[in-house]
């Protein structure tokens, strides 16, 4: 739990004062009321300091969506990650079109502050890519990993092949972007599709090497993300079915 310390109180116009004794790389926050014959005004807003020997650390688990208001409108948007370090001056959002080039500047947020919110009209662009940057006086933290409102496609052309008795071939386009990797299921005789391989990103190919022969197998290949995963998303999945080839 935070706690709130009276530090001094100063003459009437005094505007600035000097500190001492503050650990460094720790994040102290300040915010001044005004005081008159034993009543105090409402707190300033807060500013941050702090006394950094590094930079602070890149910002873990980024996420971000958008929330649209049908009746006033208006799009809102979020973002938020967690704070990995302890000595940072502030964040700053970052936005790209596709994710790898031509990052601008949304806004910035100060020390401890986690998360931003803004609305915008609905003609704003829905996919973008994001990350998220610390900073303190000593340099900056490297980029946080990159999240996108829109990832891109379910994989293309997925085509399942019967190369013998007992192994079954499949491909396809990766038409994703920035997925974590591939997740491949098989339909099991008791009607539900389960996993049998795990790959990673950017994969377009997988054997399987277990089926019985003369029996058809169908498979989904469903897209992972780093902070958004539904197997039963059908924008993420394609199937395809094929039968092994017979005994002679």
């Amino acid at each position: 739990m935070r706690q709130r310390r009276s530090l001094l109180v100063l003459a009437g116009s005094i505007l600035a004062i000097a500190c001492g004794g503050e650990s460094a790389n720790v994040t102290y926050l300040y915010h001044v009321p005004a005081l008159k014959n034993g009543d105090s005004s409402e707190y300033s807003v807060q500013a941050a300091a702090v006394q950094p020997t590094t930079a602070p650390a890149t910002p873990l688990d980024v996420a971000a969506n958008y929330w649209f208001d049908g009746f006033g409108f208006w799009l809102y948007f979020n973002i938020w990650w967690t704070d990995a370090s302890s000595n940072e001056a502030g964040f700053r959002i970052e936005r790209s079109d596709d994710g790898a080039s031509g990052w601008t500047v949304i806004t910035s947020t100060p020390a401890n502050q986690p998360y931003y919110s803004d609305k915008y009209a609905v003609s704003w662009n829905l996919s973008q890519c994001f990350r998220v940057v610390a900073f303190n006086s000593f340099g900056e933290s490297p980029p946080s990993e990159v999240f996108c409102t829109s990832y891109g496609n379910a994989p293309c052309d997925l085509t399942a092949t019967a190369v013998d008795q007992h192994t079954i071939d499949l491909s396809w386009t990766d038409a994703a972007r920035y997925e974590t990797g591939y997740d491949i299921y098989r339909l099991s005789s008791d009607g539900y599709f389960w996993v049998v391989a795990s790959l990673p990103p950017d994969a377009t190919s997988y054997r399987d090497s277990d089926p019985v022969a003369g029996q058809q197998y169908c498979y989904e290949v469903a897209v992972r993300y780093p902070a958004y995963y539904d197997p039963d998303d059908p924008s993420n999945i394609a199937y395809a079915c094929a039968a092994t080839l017979p005994s002679p």
